[in-house]
């Protein structure tokens, strides 16, 4: 494992749109509630993004991310190559600490009854745009 992710190429990619994200979430990888689901699409907010890696054409990892904010948290699938592109990045693992999430915005039509977040808060309505809920 050290040997393939010093030697391979992977690429750090970013999936940010609603339609992306789902095509990121489509497949079953580890134990995500999203998976296969349309749920994560309410990350297509602009302050979220999807960090994924993929080999011809199939997604092996993927994680939310913050890219403004260059932190990540829970990585599904292939974590320590996804792990080690992120970290060259400059991203940092949050862990169970939400206090770096707070602030940022989920879409608010993509966004269901039960949202359940990993963040350790939940979403209240937008105070000035309704097109969001926030963090």
């Amino acid at each position: 494992m050290q040997h393939s992710t010093t030697f391979e190429k992977k690429e750090l990619k970013f999936a940010t749109t609603p339609e992306e994200i789902q095509r990121v979430y489509k497949p079953n990888i580890g134990h995500s509630c999203f998976s296969g689901t349309t749920k994560a699409n309410l990350y297509g907010s602009g302050d979220f993004a999807i960090a994924y890696i993929e080999t011809d054409g199939a997604i092996k990892a993927r994680v939310v991310c913050c890219p403004g904010r260059k932190i990540y948290y829970h990585i599904y699938g292939d974590a320590c190559r996804l792990q080690t592109l992120l970290e060259a990045a400059g991203f940092k693992d949050t862990g169970y600490n939400s206090k770096p999430w707070r602030g940022l915005k989920l879409l608010t039509k993509h966004y269901w009854p039960g949202f359940y977040t990993d963040f350790g808060c939940y979403p209240e309505p937008g105070p000035n745009d309704k097109e969001f809920f926030v963090i």
